[in-house]
């Protein structure tokens, strides 16, 4: 089913509708019959709608095909259900379209509601807002287009049970109210953490500056502890550059631009591809050398002029295959891994040099979803690599492995930090939903989510790293907002007193294992535990 909804004031019939059918339960949906249906345009994305005006009337329309006219058609019934007329036929106004006469985005996004006090009072919605007064038959724009006034991919459009002529919008966006029947309307999003950032960075020399790209909301970036709304639409593959604070690039699957945070122009990366919306595109910037700047897609890319404007690219691979996973050595710019979706990792020891050569090697496992891989700057040959949901050690640059994967849970690791200021190899993971620790001191890793939102995606990870107990990850999550956790054992430990009645409102208390500089009385301190920090709200 694409929709169901009880008959008003019924607790045993409920109507349904599919792609392309109707159906109607008299028993609570114990059993179904399917109602035949008039008219064409019944095909994909079909909504029902009943008011309590009128028990006996139901109204039910279906996305259709704009390719061949025959979207949006609209149909009544006034019999319960039992049998329908066509009020809109198929083709004309396309209800679910960007305007009445473009294409929209099917099934994906569309919805309509009945005024509760007036039966031939309908809404419904997709990117613009229409209202129809003579039940359905003709139908008027309530909002300007797609792009204004109410946020667009609309999925709900209720009527409020309390308040005559208030009704509200759902949508991508958040929720919009209107209290005249649809003629003005007004976000009411203030407070909802419901930001779907899917994409975002963190500078890894300001702590204060990270930047976020979220579903149909535009890019946000955080500077100096405030948000700023830097543009529109949706951002893909967005990242700062690890030595130049300033600088911003993002759109790297598309035409890739480079702005100056925290606003400014923007100027063209001049990327030599264009991997399309949705593809992920991975980025290195030596910490040696500030105008270097590596990129793959399905090769990899160098530029040593990455402040120019543009800059330009040589390309410096022949693998012709997704690429998963850049790194470079801290300590050498020459120095480069490339991990790909066939099984294979790749070492470029010239890979500034005028023709660089590639050490291939099989890895030790498959990296056809996730791959990530970072190389010690204490001791450069040490490299650690991450496999879908495997973790391995290497002491030879590559050439064999051992997997140190041990206690950690069986799921996909999507990236793995280094903190290049520990002596000993101190590296963090993280899956979807959880970050863990380890260093050359312990045999299993340890869970370092505490406080984060269980139930998130984390789409990205970053670390801002001084040396110092200033430094911190942080996190960028799907729909739960931006967090944020000093590094392991670099600050001092408040111990959470053992009576409940002498806890502190507001304190927050943080364990660690193995900071032994700040807790040398409690070696055997376990299980870990860290904290994490919400970042303000957008608004």
């Amino acid at each position: 089913f694409t929709d169901m909804v009880f008959k008003a004031g019924s607790n045993n019939v409920i109507f349904a509708c599919t792609m392309n059918e109707f159906w109607k339960s008299t028993d609570v949906g114990e059993t179904w019959t399917k109602i035949n249906l008039p008219g064409n345009g019944i095909e994909e994305g079909g909504r029902v709608a009943v008011t309590k005006a009128n028990p006996e009337i139901v109204y039910l329309t279906y996305v259709g095909k704009f390719t061949n006219g025959t979207s949006t058609p609209v149909l009544k019934s006034t019999d319960g259900g039992n049998s329908f007329t066509v009020v809109k036929a198929a083709g004309g106004i396309n209800l679910n379209g960007y305007d009445g006469n473009s294409h929209g985005q099917g099934n994906y996004n569309y919805a309509m509601s009945v005024s509760p006090k007036d039966p031939n009072l309908l809404f419904v919605v997709g990117h613009i807002i229409w209202r129809s007064t003579d039940g359905g038959v003709s139908w008027t724009s309530m909002s300007h287009d797609w792009a204004h006034q109410v946020h667009t991919d609309m999925r709900q459009v209720p009527f409020s049970p309390y308040v005559d002529e208030e009704l509200y919008n759902i949508n991508d966006g958040g929720i919009w109210r209107s209290w005249d029947n649809g003629k003005s309307w007004l976000p009411i999003c203030n407070g909802l953490v419901g930001t779907e950032s899917y994409i975002g960075c963190q500078s890894p020399v300001k702590k204060e500056s990270i930047s976020i790209g979220a579903q149909d909301n535009g890019e946000f970036l955080y500077r100096d502890g405030i948000w700023y709304i830097n543009g529109a639409g949706d951002y893909h593959d967005n990242i700062i550059h690890d030595n130049l604070s300033a600088d911003y690039y993002y759109n790297l699957a598309g035409t890739g631009r480079r702005r100056s945070l925290p606003s400014g122009g923007s100027t063209s990366l001049n990327l030599p591809f264009d991997a399309g919306n949705g593809q992920k595109v991975f980025a290195d910037f030596p910490l040696s050398n500030t105008q270097t700047a590596y990129i793959g897609y399905r090769e990899v890319y160098r530029s040593t002029n990455i402040s120019n404007n543009p800059p330009t690219w040589t390309q410096i691979t022949s693998f012709n295959t997704q690429v998963k996973a850049i790194a470079s050595s801290p300590n050498d710019a020459n120095v480069v891994y490339v991990v790909t979706e066939d099984n294979k990792i790749r070492r470029s020891d010239n890979a500034l040099s005028g023709a660089p050569t590639w050490n291939t090697y099989t890895t030790p496992a498959s990296t056809n979803v996730t791959a990530s891989v970072v190389v010690m700057k204490n001791n450069t040959n040490v490299v650690y690599l991450v496999c879908n949901n495997k973790v391995y050690r290497s002491t030879n640059k590559g050439e064999n492995w051992t997997d140190i994967t041990s206690n950690l849970p069986g799921v996909n690791y999507h990236k793995i930090l280094h903190d290049v200021y520990s002596n000993n190899e101190a590296v963090y993971v993280a899956g979807y939903n959880s970050v863990f620790y380890k260093d050359n001191s312990m045999s299993n890793w340890v869970n370092y989510s505490k406080g984060l939102p269980t139930v998130a995606n984390f789409h990205r990870i970053y670390m801002y790293n001084d040396g110092t107990e200033n430094s911190e990850l942080t996190i960028i999550t799907a729909g739960r907002g931006v967090w944020h956790t000093g590094l392991y054992g670099r600050k001092p430990v408040l111990r959470e007193p053992e009576n409940p009645q002498d806890v502190i409102p507001g304190i927050v208390y943080n364990y660690y294992e193995g900071s032994w500089d700040y807790l040398p009385n409690y070696n055997s301190l376990n299980p870990v535990k860290t904290s994490w920090t919400s970042i303000p709200d957008l608004t």
